[in-house]
């Protein structure tokens, strides 16, 4: 038995510790909110709970020193302090964030300590690459050289549940949901490079056709050009990484950026005021027309759906109180009418594609891995982020994974015996390959 510490009890907490538990390992779990953390572990005999700030360091130090592995599944800020505690202590680390430089710094001491902080071993990041890698071998051994390759992955309601305007609900931290709408993205395409910046990222939407799944619209999600680097596809013309969602998605985000609604420079204190008024404080419509109006005449095409999302919001009736940023106005919305009811389930997609040439001939490989939720269980978003994470966590502690130093799951050691240890658990890509 193992002694594992979970920091953090947000969406996306609850497989990695059940499946810590049903291995045999003992559990802490750390927030701030200690309801929340005993939530998690429930009542099992080797379950624990603690409540802490986990700011305050001096009080952590005893429970990474303790432990054999640190999951973290704080905010990303928080990774590299931790990890360098964790190297005080000589605790390998996992999380499920994007790789930081202050992260990557930190290699070397890792690798000298005899360590392993594994990131990037969720969903997306993490399940998208290794599954690339996973298809990029199956393309090698058929002698074949990836030309093309894009990836698009997302998580919104499964189809029963998606019922508001704009077709979506949170199954992950909110905050990061409306952050992500103004990164900075790049791609290529015929081998025309594309460096868009955050603020024009949702205008580069468009629509995909996603075999066995529908139609759904994406939009660039990072830099595609240096994962497919780190991936070594080095041939391809084409290279695309994208956020999946249903059409409709980047209209009303792009008429919000727009008007300046995701701004937090700004704070206005109110007293029972609507979200409209608030924002009319912080975003003051150029005219004096009334919001239906000016709506129609700033977005005449898209003023139905515009009003529509505003109006499932409670935009016009809510009544706020404190202190609010523009994108706090969102945040406390989408927070409130976002939500799955008792028996709304998810479903997230994950799409690789590759154009693949073998032999003279041109090859289309695909793999796609689709689930919906549990209504009775966990959301597809937390099991598809918890579950990879876990078993990476159990494969560094049984010794399968032996690298040191600071990763992302792109080497064979790491990302095969995740993805086996997936297929055990009914988890698995439908992967096809079709010669044009």
């Amino acid at each position: 038995m193992k002694k594992v510490l979970v920091l953090g009890s947000g969406m996306v907490a609850k497989p990695f510790v059940d499946e810590m538990l049903e291995q045999g390992h003992a559990v802490t779990c750390i927030d701030m909110d200690e309801a929340r953390a005993k939530e998690l572990v429930g009542k099992h005999p080797k379950g624990k709970a603690v409540g802490l700030e986990i700011a305050k360091g001096e009080k952590l130090d005893a429970y990474i020193e303790a432990h054999d592995l640190v999951c973290s599944l704080l905010p990303p800020p928080f990774h590299p302090k931790i990890a360098k505690r964790c190297l005080n202590f000589k605790t390998n680390l996992v999380t499920t964030s994007y790789l930081s430089d202050d992260m990557k710094a930190l290699h070397k001491d890792a690798k000298k300590a005899g360590l392993i902080f594994l990131n990037e071993t969720g969903l997306d990041p993490g399940l998208d690459h290794m599954a690339a890698m996973d298809l990029k071998g199956d393309v090698e051994e058929k002698g074949g050289t990836v030309v093309g390759f894009q990836s698009h992955c997302g998580g919104f309601p499964a189809p029963s549940a998606a019922n508001n305007p704009i077709r979506y609900k949170f199954s992950w931290n909110p905050s990061g949901v409306l952050g992500a709408l103004q990164r900075e993205s790049s791609f290529m395409v015929k081998e025309k490079v594309y460096e868009i910046p955050g603020e024009g990222m949702l205008s580069r939407s468009e629509p995909i056709y996603i075999p066995g799944e529908g139609i759904f619209e994406t939009t660039p999600n990072g830099n595609g050009l240096f994962y497919a680097a780190k991936y070594g596809l080095k041939d391809c013309k084409t290279i695309r990484r994208g956020t999946l969602r249903y059409p409709g998605w980047a209209r009303f985000w792009t008429f919000a950026l727009k008007m300046g609604w995701l701004d937090r420079t700004e704070t206005v204190e109110v007293k029972k005021a609507t979200p409209i008024q608030i924002l009319n404080r912080l975003c003051p419509w150029s005219d004096k027309r009334d919001f239906i109006e000016f709506v129609f005449h700033k977005s005449p095409k898209q003023a139905s759906h515009i009003l529509e999302v505003c109006h499932s919001l409670g935009f016009f009736d809510d009544k706020l109180t404190g202190t609010f940023s523009a994108f706090d106005i969102f945040l406390n919305q989408t927070q409130k009418y976002w939500v799955y009811g008792a028996k709304e389930v998810d479903k997230v997609i994950l799409y690789n594609h590759f154009e693949v040439a073998v032999k003279g001939q041109h090859q289309t490989w695909t793999s796609v891995l689709a689930m919906e939720g549990d209504p009775k269980g966990d959301s597809a978003m937390s099991r598809l982020v918890g579950l990879p994470c876990a078993i990476a966590g159990l494969k560094i502690l049984d010794g399968t994974i032996k690298v040191k130093g600071v990763h992302i799951p792109l080497q064979e050691e790491i990302f095969r015996p995740i993805l086996k240890g997936l297929k055990a658990k009914g988890i698995v890509f439908d992967k096809r390959s079709d010669t044009k």
